[in-house]
């Protein structure tokens, strides 16, 4: 049985958290609650700025922050397991290192927050707004990001493997050295992003479309690029590695004639 929640309204939220209370596990914040409007806002951010939050974090275990209005909010290392946060306002926020383990984001916006080494392994991010967010070395496996916005969004050696990213767009995103084994990208939006060194062994991008996508060094080993779109238009599709890829015979025709443009010798005087 899932445990009660405790009613919290948002000022005795901020009066608590200002005199040094950490956990807000089992909690319900007022609904609605515009954080970033409160009086005491700027006061309570200057006051988490000041505290070893590494050390001392602030802990939202299971606690449902739904439609919560926080923009900017510097929050960096939360604890936040299984919390719900759907359709909250969460635009420039700090939530570096943060644990969002089972974490509920749909529909949330987290358009240019730092994410950076934050864990959102199994969190449900269905249709969230993360576009231009810093992901670098986030951990999304198992992650439920279909229709996800993550335009320009800077996944720099992030992993996703096992993440369901079906419908999402991945315009101009940066997912260098990222790891997508096994993830489901059908119809996924990859025009101008940079997949150098990608690790994308045993995904599925059917009917993605990779319209300049940069290929360089990508691992495509067992991939299913069968029916993927605009394959012709990627780039670097040469230096690509393939091993046993699902292709059509068109897509396997595009595949070898890149390949054959491909330098493996530099004669030596």
């Amino acid at each position: 049985m899932a445990e009660e929640l405790t009613q919290l309204k948002g000022r005795e939220f901020v009066r608590k958290l200002l005199k040094g209370v950490r956990d807000f596990s089992c909690i319900e914040l007022e609904r609605t609650f515009d954080l970033s409007r409160y009086e005491n806002f700027g006061r309570m951010q200057e006051y988490l700025r000041s505290q070893n939050l590494q050390n001392n974090p602030v802990t939202i275990n299971g606690s449902r922050f739904s439609y919560l209005q926080a923009r900017g909010l510097y929050l960096p290392h939360l604890r936040a397991r299984g919390a719900h946060l759907g359709n909250a306002n969460l635009v420039n926020a700090n939530f570096r290192d943060a644990q969002f383990v089972n974490a509920d984001f749909r529909d949330a916006s987290l358009r240019n927050a730092n994410l950076r080494d934050a864990r959102f392994e199994n969190a449900d991010l269905r249709g969230a707004n993360l576009c231009n967010a810093n992901l670098g070395s986030a951990y999304l496996g198992n992650a439920d990001l279909r229709g996800a916005d993550l335009r320009s969004a800077n996944l720099w050696n992030a992993y996703l493997g096992n993440a369901d990213l079906r419908n999402a767009n991945l315009g101009s995103a940066y997912l260098r050295n990222s790891n997508f084994e096994g993830a489901f990208l059908e119809n996924a939006d990859l025009e101008n992003a940079n997949l150098w060194n990608a690790d994308l062994r045993n995904a599925n991008l059917g009917n993605a479309n990779l319209r300049n996508a940069n290929l360089w060094n990508s691992d495509l080993a067992h991939t299913n690029l069968a029916g993927v779109r605009n394959l012709a238009e990627a780039l670097n599709l040469k230096n690509a590695s393939f091993s046993r890829t699902r292709v059509t015979r068109e897509e396997k025709r595009t595949i070898e004639e890149a390949l054959r443009k491909r330098t493996f010798f530099e004669l030596a005087d």
